[in-house]
């Protein structure tokens, strides 16, 4: 299959024992036209030498060192390196299926209103077992109100067109936490996304990393959203966006919920509150707190 040329992105750090399944997945790729920028963000497991020996062969491969910045620098440096038409970005202890980049250069070669595209994955054990093929719901279109609540679009799945990213650099490299939700925010204010019902990637699953820190992802969901809103002075009044940022403060309720933090749930409602009220949602969010506050619920 001919096509536009793909700029795979990937950082990585002292990933040694599991980058070459990354790459070795791109290279199984039943669409050939692709480059691939790995950028080691200051690796000190001798990622260089493995990689050095073993695609030496590779030309599609490129391999750039940067001292130690964070993957939102790694990513920025190999975007800015990059050729593409296209971009996809791939962590490297993740892996992707062999049809992932046709499947998505198909589609937005036949879609060209469409900006991005992305589709879903399939979790992983660190050995590669799978653990299960459930997934987030997905929306297609113009996805800024329903990003409003979560982060729907699966990163290794991303396939993004160059000519809609922002000059510069594309990832906020302050931004530590949600980088990826801030560049989706903003790419969904003025283009359309779409999601291709499809087990794209293999995101691995290491021990608890999930739910590590997750309250400072969640406070940095919400400062990126009202930020993102004041960027484009955005009217919060608009009927979606209202039902948008409800929902966004009823699943914060739902994790201090689960944590049986009553205080702190009953705030997030009232803030819900202030834009929709969904009386069911609302009641069993509560409801689950206070049986969780006394004990009465797991």
């Amino acid at each position: 299959m001919e096509g536009p040329l793909v700029s795979i992105i990937m950082p990585t750090y002292n990933r040694r024992d599991l980058i070459t399944f990354a790459i070795d997945s791109v290279i199984a790729q039943d669409y050939p036209n692709w480059e691939l920028y790995v950028v080691d963000d200051g690796s000190s497991d001798k990622t260089d030498e493995l990689l050095r020996e073993r695609y030496a062969g590779e030309h599609r491969i490129h391999y750039v060192f940067q001292q130690n910045a964070g993957q939102s620098v790694a990513r920025n440096q190999g975007i800015e390196l990059s050729q593409g038409e296209y971009i996809a970005f791939l962590d490297s202890d993740n892996l992707w299926q062999p049809n992932r980049l046709s499947v998505g250069v198909r589609f937005l070669r036949e879609n060209p209103d469409v900006g991005l595209c992305f589709a879903d994955s399939i979790s992983i054990d660190i050995h590669g077992n799978e653990i299960g093929r459930g997934n987030m719901k997905r929306y297609s279109g113009w996805v800024f109100p329903q990003l409003l609540v979560d982060n729907f679009v699966s990163m290794n799945t991303v396939l993004v067109r160059r000519s809609i990213l922002p000059s510069g650099r594309p990832f906020n490299q302050l931004n530590r936490l949600d980088e990826d939700y801030e560049l989706w925010l903003d790419l969904s204010v003025k283009n359309k996304f779409h999601y291709i019902p499809e087990f794209l990637s293999r995101y691995r699953i290491e021990g608890n990393r999930v739910s590590n820190n997750f309250m400072s992802r969640l406070d940095a969901n919400e400062r990126t959203v009202l930020k993102t809103i004041e960027k484009y002075g955005l009217d919060i009044n608009r009927p979606d966006l209202r039902v948008g940022m409800a929902r966004h403060y009823l699943r914060r309720a739902g994790v201090l919920s689960g944590q049986g933090q009553l205080m702190g749930c009953l705030k997030e409602l009232r803030k819900s509150a202030a834009y929709k009220v969904f009386p069911g949602l609302l009641a069993r969010v509560a409801i689950k707190s206070l049986l969780r506050k006394f004990g009465l619920k797991n």
